[in-house]
């Protein structure tokens, strides 16, 4: 049976964890990008409205949801470069936690007996692990959706990992815990925190 829908627990609830490791540290840090990257940053980015006016403003909000062919959703850039301004929350990673992101990436389905998969319904990324080389220009990355289990990868070269939806959750946990905003949701409430 295959179940559609977001963050569910279905394939969590019937599935067993074993305890393996299938690549150590050594080996997770010389996939490629870890491999060439002198720096690591990851980074929350809310949806980006287009075309906004006096008009469009109602009580002091902006009335965006009628404006949905006007929202664009996904890393911010300005001529083909990362604009940095637009980046809600970024994060620049020690080694400590290179070491539990690159665990998360590529153990954590071998950890587990998979029993059934979540497919994905939707694209509205707000998440992103960047990757820098020696002259601090970003040279890879990966986009992250984590209300619909997605990603997205800038080259052919990364080294994917397995997406299981426990990756997806360890790894949404791990953002977290970077005290980053992960989902629409999180956006939406980000002035009430």
């Amino acid at each position: 049976m295959t179940t559609f829908g977001q963050d569910t627990n279905a394939d969590i609830n019937k599935s067993k964890k074993i305890n393996f490791t299938k690549y150590s540290l050594n080996e997770r840090v010389n996939f490629y990008p870890f491999n060439t990257t002198s720096k690591i940053v990851v980074v929350s980015f809310d949806k980006q409205v287009k075309k906004i006016d006096s008009s469009d403003w109602k009580l002091g909000k902006s009335a965006y949801k009628d404006y949905t062919g006007d929202i664009k959703y996904g890393l911010p850039f300005l001529n083909d470069t990362i604009c940095f301004s637009k980046l809600t929350q970024t994060r620049i990673l020690n080694s400590n936690q290179v070491d539990s992101l690159t665990d998360i990436l590529y153990n954590t389905c071998y950890r587990w007996t998979i029993t059934e998969e979540n497919p994905a319904m939707c694209y509205l990324p707000h998440n992103a692990i960047l990757f820098f080389d020696n002259n601090d220009k970003i040279f890879d990355y990966i986009e992250i959706c984590f209300d619909c289990h997605q990603f997205k990868y800038s080259s052919k070269k990364i080294e994917k990992f397995e997406q299981c939806d426990f990756a997806v959750v360890e790894l949404k946990k791990y953002f977290k815990q970077m005290g980053l905003y992960v989902t629409e949701k999180d956006f939406d409430n980000k002035t009430s925190r």
